[in-house]
Protein backbone atom coordinates (compact mmCIF):
# COMPACT_ATOMS: atom_id res chain seq x y z
CA UNK A 1 0.00 0.00 0.00
CA UNK A 2 1.14 3.50 -0.66
CA UNK A 3 0.91 6.22 1.97
CA UNK A 4 -0.75 9.54 1.22
CA UNK A 5 2.03 12.09 1.15
CA UNK A 6 -0.14 14.53 3.09
CA UNK A 7 -0.81 12.12 5.95
CA UNK A 8 1.94 11.71 8.60
CA UNK A 9 2.84 8.24 9.77
CA UNK A 10 1.91 7.15 13.25
CA UNK A 11 4.64 8.18 15.67
CA UNK A 12 6.13 10.83 13.36
CA UNK A 13 5.94 14.55 14.15
CA UNK A 14 2.89 16.37 12.81
CA UNK A 15 3.91 18.86 10.16
CA UNK A 16 4.51 22.31 11.66
CA UNK A 17 3.66 21.27 15.24
CA UNK A 18 6.54 19.06 16.49
CA UNK A 19 3.87 16.99 18.28
CA UNK A 20 2.68 13.45 17.60
CA UNK A 21 -1.09 12.73 17.16
CA UNK A 22 -1.01 10.93 20.51
CA UNK A 23 0.33 14.07 22.16
CA UNK A 24 -2.30 16.18 20.41
CA UNK A 25 -5.07 13.87 21.57
CA UNK A 26 -3.75 13.84 25.15
CA UNK A 27 -3.45 17.61 25.37
CA UNK A 28 -6.86 18.08 23.75
CA UNK A 29 -8.38 15.70 26.27
CA UNK A 30 -6.80 17.60 29.16
CA UNK A 31 -8.13 20.91 27.79
CA UNK A 32 -11.64 19.53 27.42
CA UNK A 33 -11.50 17.89 30.85
CA UNK A 34 -10.30 21.15 32.41
CA UNK A 35 -13.08 23.12 30.74
CA UNK A 36 -15.69 20.61 31.91
CA UNK A 37 -14.32 20.74 35.47
CA UNK A 38 -14.34 24.54 35.48
CA UNK A 39 -17.89 24.74 34.14
CA UNK A 40 -19.00 22.14 36.68
CA UNK A 41 -17.44 24.17 39.48
CA UNK A 42 -19.16 27.33 38.29
CA UNK A 43 -22.49 25.54 37.99
CA UNK A 44 -22.01 24.00 41.44
CA UNK A 45 -21.21 27.43 42.90
CA UNK A 46 -24.30 28.96 41.32
CA UNK A 47 -26.45 26.10 42.57
CA UNK A 48 -24.97 26.49 46.05
CA UNK A 49 -25.76 30.20 46.05
CA UNK A 50 -29.30 29.51 44.91
CA UNK A 51 -29.77 26.87 47.59
CA UNK A 52 -28.36 29.12 50.34
CA UNK A 53 -30.13 32.33 49.25
CA UNK A 54 -32.37 33.53 52.13
CA UNK A 55 -36.10 33.22 51.72
CA UNK A 56 -37.94 36.45 50.83
CA UNK A 57 -39.06 38.36 53.91
CA UNK A 58 -42.68 37.75 54.86
CA UNK A 59 -42.79 40.32 57.66
CA UNK A 60 -40.64 42.93 59.36
CA UNK A 61 -37.82 41.48 61.46
CA UNK A 62 -35.87 43.86 63.73
CA UNK A 63 -32.37 42.43 63.71
CA UNK A 64 -30.32 42.63 66.91
CA UNK A 65 -27.60 45.29 66.65
CA UNK A 66 -24.83 45.92 69.15
CA UNK A 67 -24.21 49.57 69.98
CA UNK A 68 -25.99 52.70 68.82
CA UNK A 69 -28.34 52.24 65.89
CA UNK A 70 -27.09 54.30 62.92
CA UNK A 71 -29.26 57.17 61.69
CA UNK A 72 -27.36 57.08 58.38
CA UNK A 73 -29.33 54.93 55.93
CA UNK A 74 -26.09 54.04 54.08
CA UNK A 75 -24.49 52.45 57.15
CA UNK A 76 -23.48 48.83 56.54
CA UNK A 77 -25.66 47.69 59.46
CA UNK A 78 -28.77 48.46 57.43
CA UNK A 79 -27.47 46.45 54.48
CA UNK A 80 -27.27 43.38 56.72
CA UNK A 81 -30.91 43.75 57.77
CA UNK A 82 -33.38 41.97 55.50
CA UNK A 83 -35.77 44.27 53.63
CA UNK A 84 -39.50 43.64 53.49
CA UNK A 85 -41.47 45.07 50.58
CA UNK A 86 -44.70 46.58 51.93
CA UNK A 87 -47.55 46.66 49.39
CA UNK A 88 -49.71 49.77 49.72
CA UNK A 89 -53.37 50.58 49.10
CA UNK A 90 -54.97 53.87 48.16
CA UNK A 91 -57.04 55.38 50.98
CA UNK A 92 -60.65 55.21 49.74
CA UNK A 93 -62.42 54.11 52.93
CA UNK A 94 -63.41 57.58 54.15
CA UNK A 95 -63.69 60.98 52.49
CA UNK A 96 -61.71 62.77 51.33
CA UNK A 97 -60.22 59.92 49.33
CA UNK A 98 -56.84 59.83 47.64
CA UNK A 99 -57.47 60.09 43.89
CA UNK A 100 -54.83 57.55 42.83
CA UNK A 101 -52.20 55.15 44.11
CA UNK A 102 -48.98 57.09 43.48
CA UNK A 103 -46.67 55.14 45.83
CA UNK A 104 -47.31 51.41 45.34
CA UNK A 105 -44.83 50.07 47.87
CA UNK A 106 -42.31 50.74 50.63
CA UNK A 107 -39.12 48.89 51.55
CA UNK A 108 -38.65 48.46 55.30
CA UNK A 109 -35.70 47.27 57.37
CA UNK A 110 -35.52 47.22 61.17
CA UNK A 111 -32.84 47.09 63.88
CA UNK A 112 -32.95 47.08 67.68
CA UNK A 113 -30.23 47.14 70.33
CA UNK A 114 -32.26 46.11 73.36
CA UNK A 115 -33.05 49.73 74.24
CA UNK A 116 -34.33 51.31 71.04
CA UNK A 117 -35.86 50.10 67.79
CA UNK A 118 -35.35 51.86 64.46
CA UNK A 119 -36.99 51.37 61.08
CA UNK A 120 -35.50 52.36 57.73
CA UNK A 121 -38.40 53.14 55.39
CA UNK A 122 -37.61 53.82 51.72
CA UNK A 123 -39.68 54.62 48.65
CA UNK A 124 -39.22 56.00 45.14
CA UNK A 125 -40.22 59.62 44.52
CA UNK A 126 -39.57 61.89 41.55
CA UNK A 127 -39.36 65.10 43.57
CA UNK A 128 -38.56 66.32 47.06
CA UNK A 129 -41.64 68.04 48.50
CA UNK A 130 -40.49 69.67 51.73
CA UNK A 131 -42.42 72.95 51.93
CA UNK A 132 -45.78 73.51 53.63
CA UNK A 133 -47.70 76.46 52.20
CA UNK A 134 -50.90 77.37 50.37
CA UNK A 135 -51.69 74.58 47.87
CA UNK A 136 -48.28 72.97 48.50
CA UNK A 137 -47.95 69.82 50.57
CA UNK A 138 -45.04 67.87 52.00
CA UNK A 139 -43.95 64.29 51.74
CA UNK A 140 -44.40 62.22 54.88
CA UNK A 141 -44.44 58.69 56.26
CA UNK A 142 -45.97 57.18 59.41
CA UNK A 143 -45.49 53.97 61.37
CA UNK A 144 -48.40 52.58 63.41
CA UNK A 145 -48.12 50.19 66.38
CA UNK A 146 -50.77 48.91 68.81
CA UNK A 147 -50.38 50.26 72.35
CA UNK A 148 -51.40 46.80 73.60
CA UNK A 149 -48.97 44.58 71.71
CA UNK A 150 -51.07 41.47 72.42
CA UNK A 151 -53.94 42.83 70.31
CA UNK A 152 -54.43 43.84 66.69
CA UNK A 153 -56.79 46.86 66.67
CA UNK A 154 -58.47 48.28 63.61
CA UNK A 155 -55.84 49.26 61.07
CA UNK A 156 -57.81 52.47 60.48
CA UNK A 157 -55.94 54.29 63.27
CA UNK A 158 -57.23 52.06 66.05
CA UNK A 159 -60.61 52.13 67.77
CA UNK A 160 -62.22 53.00 71.10
CA UNK A 161 -60.41 51.04 73.84
CA UNK A 162 -57.87 49.94 71.21
CA UNK A 163 -55.44 52.88 70.95
CA UNK A 164 -52.51 52.97 68.54
CA UNK A 165 -49.14 54.68 68.78
CA UNK A 166 -48.15 56.51 65.59
CA UNK A 167 -44.79 58.02 64.67
CA UNK A 168 -44.94 60.41 61.73
CA UNK A 169 -41.97 61.90 59.89
CA UNK A 170 -42.52 65.02 57.77
CA UNK A 171 -40.20 66.30 55.05
CA UNK A 172 -41.00 69.93 55.93
CA UNK A 173 -39.96 69.33 59.54
CA UNK A 174 -36.75 67.68 58.34
CA UNK A 175 -36.04 70.82 56.35
CA UNK A 176 -36.66 72.94 59.47
CA UNK A 177 -34.20 70.81 61.47
CA UNK A 178 -31.55 70.85 58.73
CA UNK A 179 -31.77 74.50 57.62
CA UNK A 180 -33.59 76.37 60.34
CA UNK A 181 -37.27 77.22 60.42
CA UNK A 182 -38.76 77.60 56.96
CA UNK A 183 -41.31 80.41 56.83
CA UNK A 184 -43.17 82.59 54.37
CA UNK A 185 -39.96 83.87 52.78
CA UNK A 186 -38.84 80.33 51.91
CA UNK A 187 -42.26 79.29 50.62
CA UNK A 188 -42.72 82.48 48.60
CA UNK A 189 -39.28 83.90 47.71
CA UNK A 190 -40.75 86.99 46.00
CA UNK A 191 -42.88 88.02 48.97
CA UNK A 192 -42.06 91.10 51.05
CA UNK A 193 -42.72 91.94 54.67
CA UNK A 194 -41.37 95.20 56.06
CA UNK A 195 -41.84 94.38 59.77
CA UNK A 196 -43.05 91.61 62.06
CA UNK A 197 -45.78 92.37 64.63
CA UNK A 198 -43.34 91.95 67.53
CA UNK A 199 -41.05 94.54 65.97
CA UNK A 200 -43.83 97.15 66.19
CA UNK A 201 -45.65 96.33 69.43
CA UNK A 202 -43.45 94.00 71.47
CA UNK A 203 -43.63 90.28 72.14
CA UNK A 204 -46.60 90.28 74.53
CA UNK A 205 -48.94 92.40 72.40
CA UNK A 206 -47.90 90.54 69.26
CA UNK A 207 -49.13 87.22 70.65
CA UNK A 208 -52.60 87.93 69.29
CA UNK A 209 -51.15 87.41 65.81
CA UNK A 210 -49.79 83.95 66.69
CA UNK A 211 -52.69 82.03 68.29
CA UNK A 212 -51.36 78.59 67.30
CA UNK A 213 -47.96 79.37 68.78
CA UNK A 214 -49.50 80.69 72.02
CA UNK A 215 -51.73 77.61 72.26
CA UNK A 216 -48.58 75.44 71.98
CA UNK A 217 -49.78 73.80 68.78
CA UNK A 218 -46.92 71.50 67.72
CA UNK A 219 -47.51 72.43 64.08
CA UNK A 220 -46.50 76.04 64.86
CA UNK A 221 -43.29 75.39 66.79
CA UNK A 222 -40.31 77.56 65.91
CA UNK A 223 -37.68 75.56 67.81
CA UNK A 224 -38.12 72.19 66.13
CA UNK A 225 -35.44 69.66 67.07
CA UNK A 226 -36.92 66.46 65.57
CA UNK A 227 -38.71 65.77 62.27
CA UNK A 228 -40.71 62.95 63.92
CA UNK A 229 -43.82 63.33 66.08
CA UNK A 230 -45.32 60.86 68.57
CA UNK A 231 -49.11 60.65 68.16
CA UNK A 232 -52.04 58.67 69.57
CA UNK A 233 -55.32 57.71 67.93
CA UNK A 234 -58.48 55.70 68.66
CA UNK A 235 -60.00 55.89 65.17
CA UNK A 236 -60.49 58.38 62.35
CA UNK A 237 -60.45 62.03 63.43
CA UNK A 238 -58.86 61.32 66.82
CA UNK A 239 -55.19 61.91 66.04
CA UNK A 240 -53.55 63.69 68.99
CA UNK A 241 -49.97 64.78 69.66
CA UNK A 242 -48.51 63.11 72.74
CA UNK A 243 -47.28 65.25 75.61
CA UNK A 244 -43.94 63.47 75.85
CA UNK A 245 -42.05 63.24 72.57
CA UNK A 246 -39.48 60.42 72.51
CA UNK A 247 -39.29 59.45 68.83
CA UNK A 248 -36.42 60.65 66.67
CA UNK A 249 -35.50 60.27 63.04
CA UNK A 250 -33.86 61.55 59.93
CA UNK A 251 -34.83 61.56 56.25
CA UNK A 252 -32.58 61.98 53.22
CA UNK A 253 -33.77 62.51 49.65
CA UNK A 254 -31.74 60.74 46.96
CA UNK A 255 -33.87 59.66 44.00
CA UNK A 256 -36.49 58.88 46.62
CA UNK A 257 -36.76 59.05 50.39
CA UNK A 258 -34.69 57.13 52.92
CA UNK A 259 -36.18 57.73 56.37
CA UNK A 260 -35.00 56.31 59.69
CA UNK A 261 -37.50 56.47 62.58
CA UNK A 262 -36.49 55.43 66.09
CA UNK A 263 -38.26 55.03 69.42
CA UNK A 264 -37.32 53.57 72.83
CA UNK A 265 -38.51 50.01 73.41
CA UNK A 266 -39.99 51.23 76.71
CA UNK A 267 -41.43 54.41 75.22
CA UNK A 268 -43.75 55.37 78.08
CA UNK A 269 -47.44 56.00 78.72
CA UNK A 270 -49.82 55.86 75.73
CA UNK A 271 -47.04 54.34 73.62
CA UNK A 272 -46.04 50.88 72.51
CA UNK A 273 -43.71 48.96 74.83
CA UNK A 274 -41.55 46.39 73.06
CA UNK A 275 -38.90 43.87 74.09
CA UNK A 276 -36.54 41.41 72.37
CA UNK A 277 -38.27 38.19 71.35
CA UNK A 278 -41.67 39.89 70.96
CA UNK A 279 -43.84 39.62 67.85
CA UNK A 280 -46.54 42.25 67.42
CA UNK A 281 -48.23 44.16 64.59
CA UNK A 282 -47.08 47.11 62.49
CA UNK A 283 -48.61 49.17 59.68
CA UNK A 284 -47.53 52.09 57.51
CA UNK A 285 -48.85 55.15 55.67
CA UNK A 286 -47.11 57.46 53.21
CA UNK A 287 -47.93 60.79 51.55
CA UNK A 288 -46.65 62.25 48.26
CA UNK A 289 -46.99 66.02 48.61
CA UNK A 290 -46.41 66.62 44.91
CA UNK A 291 -49.47 64.49 44.12
CA UNK A 292 -51.63 66.52 46.50
CA UNK A 293 -51.51 63.95 49.31
CA UNK A 294 -52.36 65.34 52.76
CA UNK A 295 -54.56 64.29 55.64
CA UNK A 296 -56.57 61.23 54.66
CA UNK A 297 -55.36 61.45 51.03
CA UNK A 298 -52.59 58.89 51.41
CA UNK A 299 -51.38 55.34 50.77
CA UNK A 300 -51.60 52.82 53.58
CA UNK A 301 -50.72 49.24 54.40
CA UNK A 302 -52.54 46.55 56.31
CA UNK A 303 -51.12 45.11 59.51
CA UNK A 304 -48.16 42.77 59.24
CA UNK A 305 -46.00 41.10 61.89
CA UNK A 306 -43.09 42.90 63.53
CA UNK A 307 -40.63 40.48 65.15
CA UNK A 308 -37.83 41.65 67.46
CA UNK A 309 -34.88 39.28 67.26
CA UNK A 310 -34.06 37.83 70.69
Amino acid sequence: MTRDAGTPEAGTPDAGTDRTPAQVDRRGFLKVAGAVAASTAVATGIAARVLTRPEPATHVVARRHEGDIPADHQHRAWARAQAWVVPLLVQNLVAPHAPALVIPELRVRALHNGERIALLVEWADDAEDAVDSMARFRDAVAVQLPVDTATTPGVTMGAVNQPVHIMQWRAAWQRDVDRGRQGVREAFPNSFRDAAPEDLMGEEAAQQFYPALVANNPMARRDRTSPVEDLSAVGFGSLTAQDKQTATGRGVFDRGWHVVLSTPLAAGEHKTSLHPGLTTSIAFAVWDGGAGNRGSRKQWSNWTDLELEA
